[in-house]
């Protein structure tokens, strides 16, 4: 900081440079950290987003092949019993594994889902410690103010205006 006049105290112009010099700094540095924060978050939706799309592909092909497991049950229900040699009919297979690839699918959806949720963008620790500095520093300028007469003083002010 400045000294005025080689004493040993602070003039009242450099103790206020010096603070706006801190806040400043403080500011740039709670901008820094909310960008990153910022970039976390952008970071985690990106992942989130893509295990919603990745889910959509195993989703569809098992709903696929449920429908078509549902057209051969259809067959095989009508068909005259004893045609079908085969151990498991070919609904089941179509069914087994229409049901795997839904549940790879819904599991690849959850977590992509709940990753999503997870996040909350616009209550970052960086955004709270810059409204407490704001206000920090509000407070601290306007109680300098008034300490120094250069604020509003609420009793002595006129009951009209003046002419």
């Amino acid at each position: 900081m400045i000294r005025a006049n080689h004493s040993s105290e602070y003039s009242a112009t450099s103790l206020v440079s010096g603070i706006l010099a801190d806040f400043q700094d403080l500011m740039r540095q709670q901008f820094t950290l909310i960008k990153e924060e910022c970039l976390q978050d952008w970071k985690k939706t990106k992942e989130a987003g893509l295990l919603l799309g990745v889910s959509i592909v195993p989703l569809a092909s098992g709903g696929m092949l449920l429908a078509f497991m549902l057209v051969h049950l259809l067959h095989w229900a009508t068909m005259p019993s004893g045609a079908d040699p085969a151990s498991l009919p070919l609904w089941a297979c179509f069914g087994i594994v229409g049901l795997v690839l839904v549940g790879i699918g819904a599991a690849l959806f959850m977590v992509g889902l709940g990753n999503l949720r997870s996040m909350n963008p616009l209550h970052g620790d960086s955004v709270q410690a810059m409204e407490e500095n704001v206000h920090w520093f509000k407070e601290t300028v306007e109680g300098r103010n008034r300490l120094e007469g250069n604020g509003p003083q609420t009793g002595n002010l006129p009951d009209r205006p003046l002419r």
